[in-house]
């Protein structure tokens, strides 16, 4: 008994030793203990703690009578390396994504790139828009919650984001994962059509799924973000942030990969001519597609607040 156990690592848990052969299988057992009852997937946390080959097994012993299930690495400050490996060879199937505390433009440009191509050759990294580890998003306020949603969102890998309870409700009171949060249920104030929109747009747009890439093709000054979306054969969809949730700013962009000229707002469903840098309000966002390639029309949901026009 005591050879399994090497130190306590947190209150509630214990580093178990994963070198015995017995300790792996009963391992293994216990997850497919929970498939059997109905579970269909697991948030492995810490997970890069465990070693790749037990992951291995594990994934594989599981799989042999569930293949459906879902594995995802929460693996938020491990070693990358670490993640590329459970992922490739270990066959976890995501990972969370470190987008929620990219914060500026900045940072923007030094991670997404990374995390596009983490995604690409080793499997989906996932956006989520905040986690139990930080304060919640209206703590920031209103604006600033609606911004970092649907970055998370139009950022994602082929469509792959989350949010936790209490988000679409601006919910401000942190997350205890030991405790009954309130989740500011049912406020009047909230964004839940704006993420009934954003779904919409992931799930009818071909730019969030499949083969499509993502690039960040911003240029001009100011905390601002534009990256582009695109997919063979299909017009590109362009997606236009102010990150200053205090001032208005203007976004510039590589012309040669979204040309000027009519283009339609696929959240606020109106037009919007484009002729030069684009004017957003604190914390505004847009998603543009050519005005002919336009395929989201949301005609049942309440317009999006906010305004944009050509500067």
């Amino acid at each position: 008994y005591t050879t399994l156990f090497r130190s306590v690592k947190w209150a509630d848990l214990v580093e178990l030793e994963y070198s015995h052969p017995e300790l792996r299988a009963y391992m293994a057992d216990v997850f497919l203990f929970w498939c059997r009852n109905g579970v269909d997937g697991f948030r492995c946390d810490a997970g890069y703690m465990i070693p790749a080959e037990t992951w291995e097994y594990i994934v594989a012993r599981v799989r042999e009578e569930y293949p459906d299930t879902i594995f995802m690495l929460e693996g938020l400050g491990g070693d990358l390396r670490v993640t590329d490996r459970l992922l490739a060879e270990s066959n976890l199937d995501w990972a969370y994504s470190e987008v929620f505390q990219t914060y500026d433009r900045g940072a923007f440009e030094w991670y997404l790139p990374g995390a596009i191509a983490r995604s690409e050759k080793y499997g989906t990294l996932v956006h989520f828009a905040e986690t139990h580890d930080n304060d919640r998003l209206a703590k920031g306020g209103e604006t600033y919650a609606k911004l970092r949603v649907q970055l998370s969102a139009l950022l994602s890998w082929q469509g792959a984001w989350g949010m936790a309870n209490g988000v679409e409700w601006f919910c401000r009171e942190k997350i205890d994962v030991h405790g009954k949060n309130d989740l500011n249920w049912g406020a009047k104030s909230n964004m839940v059509e704006l993420i009934a929109k954003l779904n919409f747009i992931l799930a009818t747009q071909p730019s969030f799924e499949g083969a499509s890439h993502l690039e960040i093709v911003t240029r001009g000054d100011g905390n601002t973000l534009a990256v582009v979306r695109e997919k063979a054969g299909l017009s590109p969809v362009l997606v236009l942030a102010n990150l200053d949730c205090q001032k208005e700013a203007h976004v510039e962009w590589d012309l040669r990969r979204f040309p000027a000229g009519d283009a339609f707002d696929l959240i606020t469903q109106r037009k919007v001519a484009v002729t030069g840098p684009v004017r957003l309000a604190p914390g505004e966002v847009l998603c543009l597609a050519s005005r002919g390639a336009a395929r989201a029309k949301v005609a049942q949901a309440a317009p999006v607040d906010g305004a944009a026009g050509a500067g």
